[in-house]
């Protein structure tokens, strides 16, 4: 199913407070893993939007109870029955999603990670792919925007034609949601990188 949206945040876990790159970094978590669901489906133009307005919102209130709460997701899907089926969605074995345990999304949740963008003192290039559905362009546009407020042309944001979530090409948007993680690497990525870097070491 869609639990791909929560794929993004299955970064290496490392206790404490060292944020690590995700593909909102400046959202909380918990609301870009609800925003998530909603982009991507509504791509499937058969889905029923009521209901999916109305998963979403059981979404959230089970985030923050398990997120900001604290709550073990068994003992909110147990509390409260309504929000069992994305509690067992996204969490099925009650502690982990995707081989990530819930401490790190909710040490994640947790951190101001747009504060964190503002302390880089570094180039930043912040890459999304035309048909990545599980973040936007926004996400990354925003990451630039963050980092240029406090040192004006350090960052840019660039969109790769045609390129998924993993750098690989896929043809449409139909075509990545039946099969999103095949395809082969997308080669201007690489040479947008390599030009990127050239000019980042020029100054």
């Amino acid at each position: 199913g869609r639990r791909a949206n929560f794929s993004r945040f299955a970064a290496e876990y490392r206790p404490a407070a060292r944020p690590r790159r995700t593909g909102n970094d400046d959202a909380v978590v918990a609301d870009g893993v609800v925003e998530n669901e909603r982009r991507q489906a509504r791509l499937d133009p058969a889905t029923n939007l009521a209901e999916l307005e109305a998963k979403t919102r059981r979404l959230s209130d089970f985030l923050h109870e398990s997120f900001r709460k604290g709550i073990p997701p068994n003992d909110v899907a147990a509390a409260r029955p309504e929000l069992a089926e994305v509690a067992n969605e996204y969490f099925p074995d009650g502690v982990h999603s995707f081989g990530r345990h819930i401490d790190f999304f909710r040490e994640l949740d947790a951190t101001n990670l747009a504060e964190a963008w503002v302390r880089v003192d570094a180039p930043v290039l912040a890459i999304h792919g035309e048909l990545d559905y599980t973040t936007c362009t926004a996400d990354h546009e925003y990451i630039a925007q963050i980092v240029n407020s406090v040192r004006p042309g350090r960052a840019e944001a660039a969109v790769i034609p045609k390129m998924f979530h993993a750098f690989n090409l896929r043809d449409s948007v139909q075509q990545t949601l039946e099969a999103p993680w095949q395809g082969p690497l997308g080669g201007e990525v690489v040479d947008r990188i390599v030009e990127w870097l050239a000019e980042a070491r020029q100054g």
